[in-house]
């Protein structure tokens, strides 16, 4: 019984829906308030047709102008949403935008089937696309592309919603058709090359009135109204824009812009009193088709409930409404979603529905409630309430049209109510404005500087207001002079314009009537007004006298032609000088004497940077470049010769805190009676000049640093070698003269050392040779460098017996498995013991290492002379040595440092003078296993 229950409401719900579409409006609700992916650095790209007024288009000046242009400037800054137009011919607009290239468009909503990649549409209409045919006077007119003689051209515009339609009439012949822009083809049109142009109404009528055509004809064609709506790959976008839209509509702005772009004459023109008639005429029609309705309704309910098969189809139906259904539970008392997003998922009791209810209309809405329980037939025609679809602290108000049917069980027990909501809120305030609006045209029609002239369908003078009176010398309020007459085709120089093929327009034309004295310039608006049914009723006409102005536009004319050419002259000089002072970044400065300030600029029509002449010495750096600034710019002795100076400044022009140098040259500026007012001339950055000669200083200093380095290089290998050699070689002499094994025994120690220490020398040159060409290669390999520190220190042992200081090793582990290079790391723990043997005569050399961080920490302490702190940096450098008399080449250190670096970790000293020294160096790495030795354990 629930299943078939819910089909036969949703089989009736359903055809509510489709008949009260017919009537109504649906405004979009939904908004969202997740954050948007556009912002500064990633705004969102519009793409416009930059020739398609007044829609948008480019003006003048370059920039982007229309009335799309004007609703995507207030509708995208209302939502704090960066953009950019980006101006592309229509078919690169669109293909741009299908490629997803461009984020935004606006297009018909029928303009194709569909595009190549998904889309969304807004719901709302930017505004009716209509559709018009256009020839020259004398053509044939053409109500039906099917009418197309077969010797005439038919021209339409590519991409353009009117070309689409027209491509999709099979019965034409497409070497008939002609694509081309607007101005070409109303050109040959107006040649006699084309016959026809089928495109937009708004856009014809701007085009003709640019070309200043006026001999050809605008009539209607059987080409529907497309809908022009915004179009995103977003549909989060769209829904927004919907949303931002309709505030736009119900501020009333939207029909500003309309005015402004489509009916200019509406902002200043006087509507008669005749339009409320209209209104009122619309609203019976209106009432009349509700009525019909309502009949028709009642024969489609019945039909439907013999089809309940289609629902599927009727659900769809109900879909595409936008409508709401909501049920309410008479036994439970809870009012829940059928279809729609109107209540919140989880429902709401029927008191928590009751109290969103607008005081004022809860009564309305509990009697309504109690007849359709009550079985009421009358509650058919539903019922109008205010209702909050906000918070109760933040309330926002709509109006709702519900309809609502009783569900009923067999035994005749009411159910539930379903109802059918619809949005009504926009509709409702468009009636009141509209009808403020009427009663205010017909209060200031006859108080209108302008001319105002009512006419019927015919032609026939209706009404006049008193500007209209004085223009044309009435005699009375009526006269029948004017009033028996059809004057409306002498004011427009013979053109025709009863009939229902009238259109807006505007024209500017000489009004002559002899028999009353009136000979003046004018301009003439003619603009009809029709029903709702599209039926002509009357001719509003708009007079506004433009002799005097047309006297002063020909003047003005002339001197504009005159003043235009000069200024694109002026202006590419300019912009050429520009463009060099850029490229240059060269500025130009001027300094006034009466004021003492001194500008910057890089055109003569906008000042960059001013400043004052004490600020500018001020940023000069160094007291005698002040003192070069200060003279430069003093005028006092009456005398100024051009001269240019070079300053080093901070913050003169880039204020970054950074030393920049200027070229700066003067030049002397008189007044009308050649007295000197000021000085002027051109300032040039010239800091990367002065860098560049910076480092070639240093590179001088530096290349004879090297020289002086090899010189001293050379020296100690000169002296380091013949040191061991000359002990070498006298005592190999001193050998065979020794008698006493003990004796032998000495010289052949002091031999051994001696060519140890030559083969150190030689090795440290190689290893100097081979950093200087390639640096140190490092091959780290697995090792327990715990095992390898004891074999190193068996080593050292014996080089430490040579000093008087006790040796002393720390390895505080059994084992210590890790990668590393230990041919290098064994150089580096030498070079460090050999200089503590040097320094350190007493006291004692430890030499130890620990795990610390992700790497190995090694170090080699001693109590030796120590070192200066301040040239605790210098030892790591090659050839220094802090003791001349101390046997060494100075490269040990340097070669510990070149391999630290390599290895990417760090070297350094710690020492204070007579007290000792530690060497350490730390080196990453991974340790695989660590065994830690027993407290005591040797």
């Amino acid at each position: 019984m629930a299943g078939l229950s819910l089909n036969r409401i949703v089989t009736f719900i359903t055809a509510m829906v489709a008949l009260m579409t017919i009537g109504s409006v649906h405004a979009a609700r939904t908004g969202y308030a997740g954050d948007m992916p556009y912002t500064a650095e990633r705004p969102l790209r519009v793409v416009i047709d930059w020739d398609f007024a007044p829609f948008e288009y480019i003006d003048d000046d370059g920039e982007p102008a229309g009335y799309n242009i004007d609703v995507f400037n207030r509708v995208l800054k209302d939502l704090k949403i960066p953009y950019f137009f980006v101006m592309r011919e229509r078919e690169q607009a669109v293909e741009m935008f299908e490629k997803g290239e461009v984020d935004l468009i606006i297009e018909p909503l029928n303009n194709r089937s569909k595009h190549s990649a998904a889309v969304y549409y807004s719901r709302k209409t930017i505004y009716p696309y209509k559709i018009k045919i256009a020839y020259k006077r004398g053509t044939p007119p053409l109500r039906n592309i099917r009418q197309l003689g077969k010797g005439s051209l038919l021209a339409v515009k590519r991409y353009d919603y009117a070309a689409f339609r027209v491509l999709r009439h099979k019965d034409i012949d497409k070497k008939q058709l002609r694509i081309n822009s607007p101005r070409t083809c109303l050109a040959n049109i107006d040649n006699g090359l084309y016959q026809y142009f089928i495109y937009s109404e708004a856009s014809i009528k701007n085009m003709l009135k640019k070309l200043n055509i006026d001999n050809i004809e605008v009539t209607d064609i059987d080409i529907p109204t497309g809908d022009m709506r915004f179009v995103a790959h977003d549909q989060q976008l769209i829904n927004m824009l919907d949303d931002q839209f309709a505030r736009f509509e119900q501020s009333g702005m939207k029909k500003q812009l309309v005015n402004k772009w489509f009916h200019p004459e509406n902002e200043t023109r006087n509507v008669p009193k005749i339009v409320l008639l209209v209104i009122v005429m619309v609203l019976v029609l209106l009432s009349a088709v509700i009525m019909a309705n309502r009949l028709i309704a009642n024969q489609i309910k019945y039909a439907v409930r013999r089809i309940s098969e289609k629902n599927k189809l009727m659900e769809e139906a109900l879909k595409m409404s936008g409508n709401s259904v909501v049920q309410l539970s008479i036994t439970g008392e809870r009012v829940d979603n059928l279809y729609g997003n109107h209540l919140p998922p989880e429902g709401m009791t029927a008191q928590q529905y009751y109290d969103l209810i607008h005081p004022d209309s809860q009564k309305a809405m509990a009697d309504y409630t109690d007849r359709i329980i009550a079985g009421d037939r009358d509650t058919e025609k539903g019922q109008i309430y205010t209702w909050n679809a906000g918070t109760p602290d933040n309330p926002q108000w709509i109006q709702l049209y519900n309809q609502s049917i009783i569900e009923k069980w067999k035994d005749g027990k009411s159910l539930n109510i379903i109802s059918t909501l619809t949005d009504i809120t926009d509709e409702r305030k468009k009636d009141k404005q509209h009808q403020i609006l009427a009663d205010k045209y017909a209060s200031i029609f006859d108080l209108s500087v302008l001319g105002l002239l009512l006419y019927d369908s015919k032609g026939r003078l209706v009404n006049t207001n008193k500007r209209v009176r004085q223009i044309l010398k009435f005699r009375s309020q009526e006269d029948d002079f004017y009033y028996k007459r059809n004057i409306l085709n002498a004011l427009l120089d013979g053109m025709h314009l009863s009939g229902e093929g009238i259109d807006n327009m505007v024209v500017c034309s000489k009004i002559s009537v002899p028999e009353r004295g009136v000979s003046e310039y004018a301009e003439i608006r003619v603009c009809p007004i029709r029903n709702a049914e599209g039926s002509l009723r009357h001719i509003l006409v708009v007079l506004q006298l433009v002799t005097k102005e047309r006297e002063m536009y020909l003047q003005r004319k002339v001197i504009n032609d005159n003043i235009r050419r000069v200024n694109m002259e002026t202006a590419r000089y300019e912009r050429d000088l520009r463009y060099l002072l850029t490229e240059s970044k060269t500025m130009n400065w001027r300094m006034s004497l009466a004021t003492s300030h001194i500008t910057y600029f890089r055109n003569q029509h906008t000042v960059d940077i001013e400043m004052s002449r004490e600020e500018f010495i001020g940023r000069v750096v160094g007291d005698t470049n002040k003192k070069t600034a200060a003279e430069f710019l003093n005028t006092a002795d009456g005398t100024v010769l051009p001269k240019t100076i070079v300053l080093p400044t901070v913050d003169l022009i880039h204020k970054d805190g950074k030393v920049r140098w200027y070229s700066i040259n003067r030049l002397p500026d008189y007044d009308d009676n050649s007295n000197v007012i000021g000085l002027f001339g051109l300032i040039r950055d010239i800091t990367e000049q002065e860098e560049a000669q910076e480092r070639l200083r240093s590179e001088i200093i530096r290349a004879n640093d090297s020289e002086l380095q090899k010189s001293t290089f050379l020296a100690n290998m000169s002296h380091e070698i013949r040191t061991p050699l000359n002990a070498i070689v006298g005592f190999c002499d001193l050998l065979p003269s020794m008698d006493g094994p003990e004796e032998k025994a000495e010289l052949v120690r002091i031999i051994r050392k001696n060519c140890d220490l030559l083969i150190h020398l030689i090795d440290d040159i190689l290893m100097i040779s081979t950093m200087d060409a390639d640096g140190p290669k490092i091959e780290p390999r697995k090792i327990d460098f715990a095992l390898a520190f004891e074999d190193i220190c068996t080593t050292l042992e014996l080089h430490a017996s040579e000093s008087s200081a006790r040796f002393i090793k720390d390895n505080p582990y059994l084992s210590f498995v890790t990668e590393l290079d230990i041919e290098r790391i064994q150089q580096i723990i030498i070079n460090f013991t050999t200089n503590a043997v040097k320094f350190t005569a007493c006291g004692h050399i430890k030499v130890g290492y620990r795990k610390e961080g992700e790497g190995i920490y090694i170090y080699c302490e001693d109590t030796g002379k120590g070192i200066p702190k301040e040239k605790c940096k210098d030892v790591f450098r090659r050839f220094v040595k802090l003791n001349d008399f101390v046997q060494g080449t100075g490269l040990g250190l340097s070669i510990c440092k070149a391999i630290a670096d390599v290895c990417g970790g760090d070297i350094g000293v710690e020492s204070e003078l007579d007290k000792g020294s530690t060497f350490w160096v730390w080196i990453p790495c991974v340790a695989e296993s660590i065994v830690p030795r027993e407290a005591g354990e040797c």
